[in-house]
């Protein structure tokens, strides 16, 4: 296992134990590793003073004289007993594990040497006590894995801080471009998509309507029937228009009774008046408010892009003025601004 014990083996030359070398035992003794002699019954005969203090025994007595194999771990004990001999016949270093004589278990790297043969074979047991850095090993090891647990963990909490702070995010971004009653886009989210249906509107060659609808008899409902009950109408007015018009198209609320169609890829103003003949025909039903039916109508003025302008807020404002026409003319119906 190592030069000391390259010259022990040149050394022995009879005994037992072939210790009877008086520098030889003095060299043994200095090593740091436990060293033992075994006859063929591996019974212990010489255990040298690293031994005693390895195995925490009083002297040498307390040992020689026993087998080796009540000091092995239980779980080596017949894996060493049952191959001896191929242990002898190697110079592996295993990994064993050794029991002291206060039960404490002890981790070593072990050699197994043959000093003598035959019928009066002896050999030699060393082993080196790697107990503390197995320990320190283990501690380390445990150290590694609390830490990775932890950045896991602090991981797994930053991804949920972000996460919350993506929804906080999108809640607040939301908040700003959607009227927080009826849910629908506001006036800006408006006209950010007017402008791109515009756009798109002019690069397919097509048409792009903007109606805009103002409530006939809201004030009333609100005045009679209660604020709450003007709440539930604006979002029962809210559905009914989303039932009106395309997944592509744009429903929104850019004031209190005040609604606006967005309405891009129009092939003929024919279409944005069957949209406007819906409307008026859903909202003139009677809505359910909670605490009665309540009767409205729509007033609604409809420009159209590029016909009678190309620019978003330009359109708003004519179709702002044609549905005040069709209120001075007596509500509840739709007007072109041209």
């Amino acid at each position: 296992m190592d030069k000391k014990m390259n010259i022990i083996k040149s050394k022995i030359v009879g005994g037992i134990n072939g210790l009877d070398d008086i520098s030889l035992k003095k060299l043994v003794d200095s090593s740091l590793n436990f060293i033992c002699v075994c006859d063929k019954d591996s019974v212990i005969t010489y255990v040298n003073q690293s031994g005693i203090k390895i195995m925490k025994i009083g002297s040498s007595k307390d040992i020689l004289g026993k087998s080796l194999y009540e000091f092995l771990h239980d779980d080596y004990r017949d894996f060493i007993l049952t191959g001896i001999n191929d242990l002898l016949e190697s110079d592996d270093i295993l990994p064993l594990r050794f029991i002291d004589a206060s039960g404490g278990a002890i981790d070593a790297d072990a050699s197994f040497t043959e000093l003598n043969a035959g019928k009066d074979l002896t050999y030699k047991v060393e082993f080196r006590d790697i107990t503390a850095r197995n320990n320190a090993v283990s501690a380390l090891r445990k150290s590694i894995d609390t830490l990775e647990q932890r950045v896991e963990e602090r991981t797994c909490e930053l991804q949920e801080e972000v996460s919350v702070r993506r929804q906080a995010e999108e809640k607040m971004r939301h908040m700003a471009s959607h009227d927080d009653l009826t849910k629908l886009p506001n006036r800006a989210l408006m006209f950010d998509r007017l402008d791109v249906s515009i756009r798109r509107s002019h690069r397919e060659k097509r048409l792009c309507a903007v109606a805009f609808i103002d409530l006939d008899g809201f004030k009333a409902v609100n005045d009679t029937m209660g604020h709450e009950a003007g709440d539930k109408l604006l979002c029962a007015v809210a559905d009914g228009l989303l039932q009106c018009v395309r997944e592509t198209d744009t429903v929104a609320r850019i004031g209190g009774d005040e609604f606006v169609l967005v309405l891009p890829d129009l092939h003929t103003r024919e279409n944005a008046e069957m949209v406007a003949k819906r409307v008026i025909e859903i909202l003139s039903q009677p809505i359910d408010v909670g605490s009665g039916k309540a009767s409205i109508g729509a007033s609604i003025g409809i420009s159209i892009f590029p016909e009678d302008n190309k620019d978003p807020e330009v359109l708003l404002k004519l179709a702002d003025e044609a549905m005040y026409k069709v209120k001075g003319k007596g509500k509840n119906d739709f007007a072109f601004a041209k």
